[in-house]
């Protein structure tokens, strides 16, 4: 009699393949309803599906997105408005571009002078065209920030990247900016 034994190594490679093709299967690109709303409210998005954290985002240029609890995406194409709200942490595993239309707060609200404590995580890279307000938050860029001069930056809390800054944005701050190298520079 043959008995057919998997090692524990080829089990856990095994294992491991389906794993990784379940994630893949679930991956799927979420488009924000034209008006918008809560993140974590399926009818905000078109299909009712909630963004997760394997998922690409794209809020269209009409809706204002409001995060009010923490949050994943893969990636976000923002051509609306998304706000996150205090004590919240949005967290991209991977690119966001802010584009000409987009605007994102940290803020709290779309003033850029809220009371808001955010966080932004992106592990990727952050490409701004459009206006970005990290107002009193975090804002952690693992790769690289990119920001044009018809773009807009305003920063009074902390930005660390940890790739390279580029563009020819007059970066309008007050917190601190902390580079890839752990320099850090105050205004």
């Amino acid at each position: 009699m043959i008995r057919n034994k998997l090692l524990p190594r080829q089990f856990l490679t095994y294992i491991s393949i389906l794993f990784l093709c379940t994630i893949t299967a679930q991956a799927a690109t979420i488009t924000s309803t034209v008006t918008g709303g809560n993140w974590n409210t399926g009818s905000s998005w078109v299909g009712g599906v909630i963004p997760g954290s394997g998922d690409d985002v794209i809020i269209v240029s009409t809706a204002t997105i409001t995060v009010t609890a923490d949050a994943n995406a893969r990636t976000i194409d923002l051509y609306g408005i998304l706000v996150v709200n205090d004590q919240v942490t949005l967290t991209i595993q991977g690119n966001v571009t802010v584009e000409s239309s987009g605007r994102l707060y940290l803020s709290g609200d779309t003033s850029c002078s809220g009371s808001a404590q955010s966080t932004l995580i992106v592990y990727g890279n952050y490409s701004n065209y459009g206006i970005s307000c990290f107002w009193k938050s975090w804002a952690i860029i693992a790769g690289d920030l990119y920001s044009p001069s018809a773009s807009g930056i305003q920063n009074n809390g902390f930005l660390v990247i940890g790739g390279n800054a580029i563009g020819e944005n007059e970066l309008a701050r007050r917190g601190r900016i902390i580079a890839d190298e752990g320099s850090e520079a105050q205004a």
